[in-house]
């Protein structure tokens, strides 16, 4: 039967900024499956304060429809360590999971631009939060480049990376229209 996803975060429950939205799977050749699910971005103490943290989380099941087991990391709370750490670097968010020839790949919309992790085992990652992608300048026609997604070569190298702008709205209107589609090729 079809219904919610059974996780298992352990003895202490969800992490503080734990959550479930954003699912980026990778299913490997024997049915085992890690999956990527973004938690919350940020933290408002009853101060006003505002804390941007690490938010991307990494489960694991044996089979797609089976029970998924959080994967404890070196990021803050057991985190993936990427993205900010106490409001410095890059939010993420809309991972996309890939395998190359190179290991294991994720590419975040880290606003308004992308960032890459990438890792041998699915375990230790490494992060650069160096952004990628086309540039944001809207004068001269970019946007703020969410939800990424690859397109791999032969190699399993990726080749064309395309997202969905967020652009200015048309015709005076207040706003902006997410509706462009764009794709760049890699170097």
């Amino acid at each position: 039967s079809i219904g919610p996803v059974r996780v298992d975060w352990g003895p202490n429950g969800m992490p503080p900024n734990g959550g479930l939205s954003n699912p980026a799977p990778y299913v490997f050749p024997n049915g085992t499956v890690l999956l990527l699910v973004r938690g919350r971005d940020a933290q408002t103490f009853p101060n006003g304060t505002r804390i941007i943290g690490h938010n991307i989380w990494l489960l694991r099941a044996d089979t797609w429809n089976s029970t998924y087991k959080w994967i404890p990391l070196n990021g803050v709370n057991g985190a993936l360590p990427v993205g900010a750490v106490n409001n410095t670097g890059p939010l993420t968010e809309d991972p996309v999971f890939y395998k190359g020839r190179r290991g294991l790949h994720i590419i975040f919309h880290s606003a308004p631009d992308l960032s890459h992790a990438w890792s041998l085992d699915g375990l230790d990652w490494k992060y650069s939060p160096r952004v990628m992608g086309p540039p944001n300048h809207v004068n001269q026609g970019g946007g703020d480049n969410e939800r990424p997604r690859v397109i791999l070569d032969d190699n399993g190298d990726v080749d064309y990376i395309m997202v969905s702008q967020l652009v200015p709205a048309v015709a005076g209107a207040s706003g902006a229209d997410a509706a462009r589609l764009a794709a760049f090729k890699t170097i």
